[in-house]
């Protein structure tokens, strides 16, 4: 039994709300109860414990139909995840894309700005055609005189 004056009895309270108690015994802690208060207001406790501990421990009943209608509906909502990521992939490599168009149109006009700045006179960085003093290097020809 219970160590605790308030619930001395609380195995009794127990077995007497689950109607447990042999005949005997249920006479006697019902006589009980009309001079002990501690238990009367331990056994109300008890009425409303008990119905919600069994409404706890029983588990929900669904129909198939239900089931099946919560089983196509998370089916649903993980399509749109999955979607939702995809399109954000998606929308993730255009945007790389562009920034990579970006970055070599950038590229293009800078070269085609600093070019002019390779083609100093004499320097033989660029040998470009329309610079007819532009040298050009050959094999048997002394790279410091002109070409004829």
């Amino acid at each position: 039994m219970a160590e605790n004056k308030k619930d001395h009895r609380l195995e009794d309270v127990l077995a007497y709300q689950q109607h447990f108690l042999p005949p005997e015994k249920r006479a006697e802690f019902e006589e009980h109860l009309k001079t002990c208060a501690a238990c009367l207001a331990t056994l109300e406790r008890v009425k409303v414990f008990l119905p919600n501990l069994q409404q706890a421990l029983t588990p929900k009943l669904r129909s198939t139909d239900d089931l099946l209608a919560a089983a196509k509906a998370e089916a649903r909502e993980r399509k749109l995840q999955r979607e939702r990521t995809a399109s954000r992939r998606l929308g993730l490599r255009a945007r790389m894309a562009l920034l990579v168009a970006a970055l070599a149109a950038a590229g293009g006009g800078i070269f085609a700005v600093a070019r002019p700045l390779f083609e100093v006179a004499d320097t033989g960085v660029l040998n470009s055609p329309h610079r007819p003093e532009a040298r050009t290097v050959d094999a048997g020809v002394d790279a410091g005189t002109p070409e004829p």
